[in-house]
């Protein structure tokens, strides 16, 4: 569940800002507080909340052809779409194990390498690819 505006952001009201940020990030914030509960009370084995963010939600790949940025104009057009029960096995696969961010193909991992930060990464040959990576996607960015 999200929302975006093609609108360009000098041009965007403050109250479609204020909705984008309040469905985008307040309705996570909202699901975690009322699962929260449930969590801390099980008895059961630890528990997991998975925040899903979408590659269009990423890089805009739904945005007006003419306001994308060029990188994002090659990525829309060389990604496949995934269908939502692969996306959904892979993770449910992957929550299982443990893992903190999942990408579903290349495309999805760079973005992820790219905005890991200073996000736990619990995985060392996942820490090695990331600080390997990033600066080759740094350049294919700036090159696109």
């Amino acid at each position: 569940m999200g929302c975006q505006s093609r609108v360009p952001l000098e041009d965007m009201s403050i109250e479609t800002m204020e909705h984008i940020l309040d469905t985008n990030l307040m309705g996570n914030i909202h699901s975690i507080k009322a699962a929260l509960p449930f969590i801390t009370s099980s008895k059961s084995a630890p528990a997991s909340i998975a925040i899903f963010s979408s590659q269009a939600g990423q890089v805009l790949l739904l945005a007006d052809e003419k306001t994308k940025p060029e990188l994002t104009k090659k990525l829309s057009t060389s990604s496949k779409l995934l269908d939502s029960m692969s996306v959904a096995r892979s993770t449910l696969h992957r929550l299982k194990a443990g893992q903190f961010s999942i990408s579903c193909n290349f495309e999805g991992l760079m973005l992820s390498v790219m905005g890991a930060g200073m996000s736990p990464q619990h995985s060392l040959p996942l820490a090695v690819l990331e600080v390997m990576t990033t600066e080759f996607f740094r350049i294919v960015a700036f090159l696109c």
